[in-house]
């Protein structure tokens, strides 16, 4: 009849549309693929996790090699950069796992009369460490750098106490407030380090001071006193790198404590002239 042929069938499938299949599956089949998902993240997290076990083997292998008198400097570059780029893009669980071992490698690598190069990856690294670790570590770590920068060890050679110092330097300028506690202790190393024969030792230990003013200021105006006293006896240093680097830490102390400057103005301005004087003479 005229209301069963195909027309009639025709006109059903214009008015309603075919009937799409369903690309949702279904809950039986999207149970395995969601195990999948999770297998394959397992996976890489495995696989970044024997990488970053790797980098850290390389980079204590150098680190042993230069205990036993190799130069290893490249190698060290190598591991400290291969270990800055993979920390990001792994777990926080699996970076504290291995973190302590990343710092004692640090460490001994600071030991070894680190060249300034080394200093600034170690530093790159050990603020990614900290950043994507356990940040709670970090004032630790910064306590046993002050420890072998401070140690009264004729072992212990000035260039890895200037190193060590350094690097506090800038772990001060890269985590601030939660290092603030140890500007004291920091203070009492630079004087130390004031004795060194060294000119480049005394310029670095004005650096981390300038740097540790900068972020936790002068507690107290004897502090700031003390620290003139020290200066203004530096401000007539032989080597001008020295001079001008004690200029460098009164311009900190002044901006830091203004009652400082208004009790020593006037002895701060004639060492400061004094300083021309020795310059240009």
């Amino acid at each position: 009849s005229a209301s069963s042929g195909p027309d009639v069938f025709l006109a059903g499938v214009t008015a309603a549309g075919p009937r799409a299949p369903s690309l949702r599956p279904s809950g039986a089949s999207a149970q395995p693929m969601a195990a999948d998902a999770v297998s394959a993240d397992a996976a890489a997290a495995a696989s970044m996790c024997k990488f970053l076990a790797k980098k850290i083997d390389l980079l204590e292998s150098a680190v042993a090699d230069a205990e036993n008198g190799a130069i290893t400097n490249a190698r060290k570059m190598e591991g400290l950069c291969a270990l800055a780029d993979c920390i990001p893009a792994l777990q926080r669980p699996d970076i504290v796992k291995h973190q302590a071992k990343i710092e004692e490698i640090v460490e001994r690598l600071l030991t070894q009369n680190a060249t300034e190069p080394l200093r600034r990856l170690a530093v790159a690294l050990l603020n990614k460490l900290y950043k994507h670790g356990d940040s709670s570590a970090l004032p630790t770590f910064v306590s046993k750098l002050l420890k072998v920068t401070s140690e009264q060890n004729k072992k212990i050679a000035n260039d890895t106490r200037v190193a060590t110092l350094d690097v506090i330097g800038e772990l001060v300028i890269q985590h601030g407030r939660m290092l603030e506690a140890f500007s004291t202790d920091i203070f009492v190393v630079v004087a130390k380090h004031m004795k060194f024969p060294e000119a480049s030792a005394r310029c670095a230990a004005f650096s981390c001071l300038c740097k540790t003013v900068s972020i936790s200021g002068l507690k107290s105006p004897s502090v700031a006193g003390n620290i003139w006293k020290m200066v203004q006896k530096m401000l007539l240093d032989k080597v001008v790198t020295v001079r001008t680097s004690a200029a460098h830490a009164l311009s900190a102390v002044v901006s830091a404590s203004p009652a400082s400057a208004c009790t020593n103005g006037a002895d701060m301005a004639t060492a400061c002239l004094k300083v021309l004087a020795a310059e240009d003479s």
